[in-house]
């Protein structure tokens, strides 16, 4: 019977009435109210064919009259027991639709979402609800239409829609599922899933708040398995980042939190923050300001700096021309390949040429496996991006979705497509775009060709792999083989899994500190990645245990973070790391020369590191030639004498160039500081690689102009070095020499270190019959060369070294050697 209807149907010539002419009588529904609906739903909820033919037949009777075709042709349409016949004046000839051939093309239609029009989707709900259907299917009809409307913005830029956001977002929020609306818990605000538009606008006020969301955001995006959710969870998100953008205001001498630590603000600059340890002042950190304020963000106890930056201010405040960048972002994806195993995360910001090349090669090998049937790989993975630029000093955002296996090839490749295909005459938006208006419709081309013109080329100017890209697509690319599983039996497709989790077993009973609490990690998910704490705050008084529940990622972060030996403090006047360089020492004769040309040579040291100060520059490499020459003013005591007529001329030059203060550490530090020859600290570094000691953190508690520092082997290049050095002449030489170590000007009795903390302390520490007042050491009653090994044993940890030039009578010293004892960590060679 159905190869008798469809011969039928074809008894006239396919080119008289055409399949847009048949789809467009049969999107006008029936001839009464609702009869479209009642068609749309019927179709929907049945599959039986006969039931739904009985309804057409009965919605659309017997009858018909004149038609105008979707061309303005004229022409009749007839609804008879058999079917619904067209037919045209222009032509003698008709198409017969047979019923089984009409709720074919219905179903087609609808499945395509071509049946119902916008307006008709919106109003859809209220039909139902005259109709009295089930409240479950008028509130799924309800969330559909505020879905539809979340995405008919979508592709907008976020400034063309910040009027509807509040609405969007509350909308958003309202529909999510009842484990996603749970994840405002985890930041702390419940109260946001039932906003009103109203109350959601003025929430957009608070920093707080901005905040909170875009928290939330972030846990939808990796914890929903919805790809509507986490997909709109990262346009919104970027949306509150661009309209509503959260800034830290700090200040030179603001204290901010990064992890358990507080810091003080000691300089920024447009790129980088330089940061001082409120607790321990010798240890700085110098940060780009990226991660900064990103660390920022992750301390509530940081809030205070928050303020939101208003349109009117950003237009206020006249912003200088920036140079040109590009970033590049991952919203989500669904490739295994953007799982990152050891963080137990996916990866978010890669350099654009790296997420271009990995793009393109995933494309390519997905697209591949696509056209070969035996590995039944029939579906695309969607991949969520954003690109942000600034070209010649204007900014520019450009987000989309890129299908992995489609074939377009690599990300500039499909960008490319995008606005070849916008600007082509067969665009299909280009009715849309002009509806809404001449200026729209000819800026909206001007956009599209600067696309074209500018954009593609700067991002072909930044396809070149640095070797840190190099070696993150090795290690991606390494992990190929744990992508996909082999299909099950009976299976079509390939399903991806997550690589393989370390068992972090490693991290059970280990005690950290989060927002001012002491946890102890209880256990760890292999799945879920979720480590529970206990509360051990108030074990042993009163006080409320909280516990809590945190990603192995932040753990671990959290951890290292603690562990991590801090960079070195920095002054306001340095400026950032990758601009700084240690000076290294090739010559054993340094420092070799009569007592008159010491003299001079650290005369030309001091003149040059004040003109240094005065610029607020480093040294550069010649510099740091001039000043390596400074050997100090130990064994030069007569330079200071008045009256000593050989050196009336020195003595007064000395004066003349030094400050007071400058001059009385000078002449102070003639009785303790002695210059100690390269030939010897190399000895020293000899014993210490025999002990076995090759990289980790160096303390020289009284390093001069920093020697040890200018002969450390490269075998040991890797170690964070930290000096302390009492002469602020002598001090300002070794920083301007070593410009990426920790130096402190002030005395060791004043620098607060923690204990057990160093792998090495070494050095040439002062002799002298002076005692140091230090309210931990008094009651020993050390002398100043005693007083140096006391306090560095209890500043090296546990089977450190401390490798100090000293005499056999310092050995022998019953006090020194009980403090040894006593220390419980110490072998003397």
């Amino acid at each position: 019977m159905d190869a008798i209807a469809q011969a039928e149907d074809e008894t006239s010539s396919a080119f008289s009435i055409s399949q847009e002419d048949i789809d467009d009588a049969l999107q006008s529904g029936g001839s009464y109210k609702d009869s479209k609906y009642r068609i749309y739903r019927q179709l929907t909820h049945s599959g039986d064919k006969k039931e739904n033919i009985a309804l057409l037949k009965e919605i659309y009777g017997n009858g018909g009259g004149s038609y105008t075709f979707p061309d303005g042709g004229r022409g009749h349409i007839t609804y008879r027991g058999n079917g619904i016949i067209l037919d045209r004046n222009d032509s003698d000839q008709a198409v017969t639709l047979s019923w089984s051939k009409v709720e074919k093309r219905l179903r087609e239609l609808i499945k395509a979402d071509r049946y119902l029009n916008p307006k008709e989707k919106d109003h859809y709900a209220d039909y139902l609800e005259r109709i009295e259907a089930p409240r479950y299917e008028v509130e799924s009809q309800r969330k559909m239409a505020r879905q539809r409307f979340i995405e008919s913005k979508r592709e907008l830029p976020p400034a063309d829609k910040r009027d509807s956001l509040a609405l969007r977002l509350s909308d958003f929020i309202r529909d999510l599922d009842g484990y996603e609306k749970d994840l405002l818990n985890e930041v702390s605000r419940p109260d946001l899933a039932d906003m009103t538009e109203a109350q959601m606008e003025q929430a957009f006020s608070e920093p707080s708040t901005v905040q909170n969301l875009i928290d939330f955001l972030a846990l939808v995006q990796r914890k929903t398995s919805s790809v509507y959710s986490r997909s709109n969870g990262y346009r919104f998100s970027q949306e509150l980042t661009e309209l509503y953008p959260v800034r830290y205001v700090f200040h030179e001498d603001d204290r901010v939190f990064l992890g358990v630590d507080e810091y003080e603000v000691m300089a920024f600059s447009e790129n980088a923050v330089s940061l001082r340890n409120v607790k321990f002042p010798l240890f700085g950190k110098e940060m780009s300001r990226t991660d900064f304020e990103e660390k920022l963000r992750e301390n509530p106890a940081n809030d205070h700096l928050k303020v939101i930056v208003t349109e009117s201010q950003k237009r206020e405040t006249p912003a200088e021309k920036q140079p040109d960048s590009i970033t590049f972002s991952i919203g989500f994806s669904e490739h295994p390949a953007f799982y990152d195993r050891e963080l137990n995360d996916r990866y978010t910001d890669l350099s654009f040429a790296l997420g271009n090349r990995l793009l393109g090669i995933l494309d390519e090998k997905q697209h591949r496996e696509r056209q070969d049937e035996s590995k039944s790989v029939g579906w695309y993975h969607k991949t969520d991006f954003v690109i942000k630029a600034v070209i010649d000093g204007e900014e520019f955002s450009y987000d989309g979705r890129f299908d992995i296996g489609d074939g377009e090839g690599d990300l500039i490749a499909h960008i490319r497509n995008f606005y070849e295909y916008s600007l082509s005459p067969d665009c299909p938006f280009i009715p849309e775009w002009k509806r809404q208006g001449e200026d729209y419709y000819r800026e909206h081309l001007e956009s599209l060709r600067w696309g074209r013109d500018v954009f593609i080329p700067f991002l072909e100017q930044h396809t070149e792999l640095t070797p840190e890209d190099e070696k993150l697509l090795a290690e991606i690319m390494e992990t190929e083989d744990d992508w996909f599983r082999v299909p099950a039996d009976k299976e079509n497709d390939l399903a991806p899994i997550q690589p393989e989790q370390p068992t972090n077993d490693d991290l059970i009973g280990t005690e950290l500190t989060i927002d001012n609490r002491r946890y102890r990690i209880e256990s760890v998910g292999g799945i879920s990645g979720d480590v529970s704490m206990r509360d051990i705050t108030f074990q042993n008084e009163a006080g409320f245990p909280v516990n809590r529940v945190e990603k192995i990622g932040y753990v671990r972060r959290l951890l290292e973070q603690a562990q991590e030996q801090l960079p070195p403090e920095k002054e306001k006047t340095e400026l950032p790391a990758d601009l700084r360089r240690n000076y290294r020492i090739t010559d054993d004769a340094l420092g070799v020369g009569s007592a008159k040309e010491k003299f001079r040579n650290n005369m030309a040291a001091i003149r040059l590191l004040h003109e240094l100060q005065v610029e607020n520059r480093l040294a550069t490499p010649d510099e740091q030639e001039v000043l390596s020459k400074y050997v100090g003013w130990g064994g030069l005591s007569m330079a200071f004498d008045g009256h000593n007529a050989a050196w009336a001329a020195e003595y007064q030059e000395l004066k003349a160039e030094l400050s007071d203060a400058e001059y009385r550490a000078a002449m102070e530090s003639t009785l303790t500081a002695f210059y100690t020859p390269p030939v010897v600290i190399k000895s020293m570094y000899e014993a210490l690689d025999r002990l076995g000691y090759a990289k980790g953190t160096i303390l020289e508690p009284s390093c001069g102009t920093g020697n040890f520092f200018g002969l450390l082997p490269e075998s040991m290049g890797a170690s964070r070095l930290y000096g302390v050095e009492l002469d602020p002449l002598t001090g300002g030489i070794a920083k301007q020499l070593y410009q990426r170590a920790s130096i402190a000007v002030e005395g060791f009795e004043k620098t607060n270190l923690p204990d057990d903390h160093f792998d090495v302390v070494i050095g040439n520490v002062p002799f002298g019959e002076i005692r140091v007042n230090d309210s931990r050491y008094n009651a020993q009653k050390f002398l100043i060369h005693d007083y140096f090994f006391a306090k560095a044993l209890d500043k090296v940890r546990s089977g450190g070294v401390v490798a100090f030039i000293t005499s056999k009578g310092t050995m022998d010293k019953a006090r020194i050697m009980r403090y040894m004892i006593f220390c419980f960590k110490v072998g003397v060679l």
